[in-house]
C-alpha cells in the first residue's frame, strides 16, 4: 500500500502553530515511508475563505521546507473546485435514502439542544424533519432554505454497523463510541456548500489517502465520518491524533491570537526555520534516543508514529529560544548573515525597514555577526547590534561602573586611547585584550576603568560583546573616535 498523506486546512486565518506541526508530522511519515503527502484547501466556507491567507499558508510551509509533492507544481486541490465530484456523491445518499432535508432555523435548534441538555440528555438533533410529508415539504420551501442531514439509524440498520463504532487510532489505540450518541448531522448546509465531515470523506477516497494524521481534537468528527465512509462504501483510512500544544497555563492555544500561535508572528520574531522545525517536532514526538538538537535529514530518518505522545503538549518559549539559539550556533557565519539578510528583505516587505543592514558591506557583517551569534536566541537580537553600523548613543553615567568613579573612568578611557593611538601591532581580537590587560596592570588600574568603560564608550550598552571583540571589528580609527566621543561625556 502506498503511503498517502493530507494537510487540509481552511484558509480562514493565518497559518496556524498547530496546523503547520500537524503538516508536519505529515511530512515526516510520507518522507520516512516513502510516499506522497497532499496539499488541500478546505474552502467551502466562502464568507471566511480567503487567498491571502492561502499564500500565507504556502509561504509559512515554504519556509520551513515543509514541501508537498501533490499536485506537482507548487499547485493545491481547492473544495471550491471539486463541487460536482461532491453533488456526485450527493445523489448516491439520495439515492440510497440515507438524506432527508432539514428546516429548522439555528434558533430553533439551539432551543432543542437547551432542552436536552436541561433533560440531562446527549444533546442531538431530535429527526424533527425526518418524517415530513411532500406537502409539508413544499409548504416549507417557500419560506425556508433546507440543509441535509445524514440518517445515521437507517444506514446503521441497512449496512449493519454495530452498537458500538470503533476505530484502532495509531496513537490513541481503540477508541469507542455508541452509535445511539451520534445524531442525524448536516452534511450539506442550506447555501448548498458541502461541510467538512462529507467534502473531506470524498476527497479522502478519491485522492487514496491512507492515513488521516491531525490533531485530537477531530477524534469526535471520526465517528461520523466512519458512518459516512460505511454509507458510501468506501474504504477507510487509518487515523493518527495527535496531541494539542497548549499555553503554559494548560489554556488551548488561540488560532486568532498573535504572538507564538501563528508562524508569521514566530517569523516575525525573528526565529530559524531549523530551529522552529525542530522545535515543532518535539511538540508531541521525541526520538527513541531522546535528542533534542535535530536536522529536518535527522527527524526524518527517526520519526515514527509510534514515537507520537498521548498527552497534550506545552508551547515553552524558553525551549524554543534555547533550540533557536543552538542552531544560530551551529550554522557557519556565512549562512547566517544570509538568513539574516533574507530575513531584514522579508521584514520590509512587511513594513520594518533595516535598510543599514542590507545596504552595509558583507565582508564587515560577517565579522559582526561572528561576535554576536553566540549571544543570539533570534535574528532579532541582531538587531539590537546595530551600534556597529552607527555611532551609539552613550549615557555618561552608564560609562562609570558601579564601584568606580567619573575620575577614574575618565583617566581610564584616556590611557586606553593613547595606548591605542600608539599601538602598531595585529589588530585581532587577542593582541587588544593583551593592550587592555597590560594597561590595567602597569597603569594600576581596575578592569572596571579599563574594560567596562570601552565596552559601553564602543557599543552603548552594558550588555554586549567583548570590548576587544568590538574595537576588532570596529578598527582602530572608528575604536579610538567612540572612546575619545565618551571621554567628552565625562
Amino acid at each position: 500500500m502506498e503511503i498517502r498523506t493530507r494537510i487540509a486546512p481552511s484558509p480562514t486565518g493565518k497559518l496556524h502553530l498547530g496546523t503547520a506541526r500537524t503538516a508536519l508530522f505529515n511530512f515526516l511519515f510520507t518522507r520516512k515511508n516513502g510516499g506522497k503527502f497532499i496539499f488541500r484547501i478546505e474552502d467551502t466556507d466562502v464568507e471566511r475563505s480567503k487567498k491571502s491567507f492561502e499564500t500565507d499558508m504556502f509561504e509559512g510551509l515554504d519556509w520551513l521546507g515543509v514541501n508537498w509533492n501533490e499536485p506537482k507544481n507548487k499547485e493545491v486541490y481547492r473544495q471550491s473546485e471539486r463541487l460536482d465530484l461532491y453533488q456526485k456523491y450527493f445523489k448516491e445518499l439520495q439515492k440510497s435514502g440515507f438524506v432527508y432535508e432539514c428546516f429548522c432555523t439555528p434558533a430553533e435548534l439551539a432551543q432543542e439542544r437547551k432542552q436536552m441538555q436541561q433533560a440531562g440528555q446527549i444533546p442531538q438533533y431530535s429527526g424533527h424533519c425526518k418524517d415530513l410529508s411532500e406537502d409539508e415539504k413544499t409548504e416549507l420551501r417557500k419560506t425556508k432554505k433546507s440543509a441535509w442531514r445524514l440518517d445515521v439509524k437507517k444506514i446503521a440498520q441497512l449496512k449493519n454497523l454495530p452498537q458500538i463504532l470503533k476505530f484502532k487510532d495509531l496513537v490513541h489505540g481503540e477508541i469507542k463510541k455508541n452509535i445511539n450518541e451520534i445524531g442525524d448531522f448536516v452534511i450539506i448546509k442550506s447555501d448548498g456548500a458541502s461541510i467538512f465531515f462529507f467534502a473531506g470523506v470524498v476527497d479522502d477516497a478519491e485522492m487514496k489517502i491512507s492515513h488521516v494524521i491531525r490533531g485530537e481534537d477531530h477524534i469526535s468528527n471520526t465517528f461520523s465520518q466512519l458512518i459516512l465512509f460505511k454509507a458510501l462504501d468506501l474504504p477507510v483510512p487509518q487515523f493518527a491524533h495527535i496531541p494539542l500544544i497548549l499555553e503554559k497555563d494548560r489554556s488551548k492555544m488561540s488560532k486568532r491570537k498573535g504572538g507564538h500561535s501563528r508562524i508569521f508572528d514566530l517569523r516575525l520574531a525573528g526565529y530559524l526555520p531549523q530551529g522552529l522545525l525542530n522545535f515543532m517536532a518535539l511538540l508531541g514526538w521525541s526520538p527513541k534516543d531522546d535528542r533534542e538538537f535535530l536536522s529536518l535529514s535527522e527527524i526524518i530518518e527517526s520519526f515514527d508514529l509510534k514515537g507520537i505522545k498521548k498527552s497534550a503538549s506545552i508551547f515553552d518559549d524558553d525551549k524554543l529560544n534555547y533550540l533557536n539559539g543552538l542552531w544560530i550556533r551551529h550554522l557557519d557565519d556565512e549562512e547566517l548573515l544570509n538568513q539574516f539578510l533574507g530575513w531584514v528583505e522579508w521584514l520590509k516587505q512587511h513594513g520594518e525597514d533595516y535598510s543599514r543592514f542590507s545596504e552595509a558591506d558583507k565582508e564587515y557583517l560577517l565579522k559582526c555577526i561572528a561576535i554576536c551569534k553566540t549571544r543570539m536566541a533570534t535574528l532579532r537580537d541582531f538587531l539590537a547590534a546595530d551600534y556597529l553600523l552607527v555611532d551609539p548613543k552613550v549615557d555618561p553615567h552608564l560609562l562609570v561602573f558601579r564601584k568606580s568613579s567619573p575620575e577614574a573612568t575618565k583617566n581610564g578611557l584616556e590611557k586606553i586611547k593613547l595606548a591605542l593611538e600608539n599601538y602598531q601591532g595585529d589588530w585581532e581580537v587577542e593582541p587588544i585584550f593583551n593592550l587592555l590587560s597590560e594597561i590595567v596592570e602597569k597603569k594600576h588600574l581596575a578592569n572596571g576603568d579599563v574594560f567596562w568603560p570601552m565596552r559601553v564608550a564602543l557599543s552603548g550598552k552594558e550588555g554586549s560583546p567583548s570590548p576587544q571583540e568590538l574595537a576588532w571589528v570596529l578598527g582602530q580609527s572608528e575604536t579610538i573616535k567612540r572612546i575619545d566621543q565618551a571621554i567628552s561625556l565625562l
